[in-house]
């Protein structure tokens, strides 16, 4: 991928003032489970926050093959940045910290502090990584710039 992709990709980002990504998990069954999460994007690396007693939390815990898409929108046309991998929790708080600030991610209001023992952040390391520009119709794969 082009540093040019990649910079467009950020932008587009950086655009959406916490971005919404669909985070797909995998259940006890096996089944996928989808529901919003904010994304945290810092330093081309991708991290969610949540409470630990949260299914999708739990989920992570049993299984930490994950996949999510965030739209990114443009007029009347939404693209999307898609990435299927596996989430790793995070337990250095400097790190969550550094990340959650970077990212003005509200810690403070939904759990108290990175420090809190109901705060769960973790890192998706991708192993596939599509984006799709806003008005076109095919996505063009971006793994590369994010496993490198």
């Amino acid at each position: 991928m082009s540093a040019a992709m990649q910079t467009e990709i950020n932008e587009r980002l950086s655009k959406i003032p916490h971005p919404t990504a669909f985070l797909a998990t995998v259940d006890q069954q096996g089944a996928p489970q989808v529901r919003p999460v904010t994304l945290m994007v810092c330093e081309n690396k991708f991290y969610l926050a949540t409470s630990s007693h949260t299914r999708k939390a739990i989920e992570i815990g049993n299984d930490s093959r994950v996949e999510f898409v965030t739209p990114l929108p443009e007029g009347q046309n939404t693209g999307y940045l898609r990435v299927m991998g596996h989430a790793e929790r995070i337990t250095d708080s400097r790190h969550a910290l550094q990340v959650t600030q970077a990212c003005d991610f509200p810690v403070d209001t939904y759990f108290g502090s990175v420090e809190a023992p109901g705060f769960f952040f973790c890192q998706v390391k991708p192993t596939r990584v599509e984006y799709m520009k806003p008005g076109n119709m095919r996505a063009i794969e971006v793994t590369d710039e994010y496993t490198a």
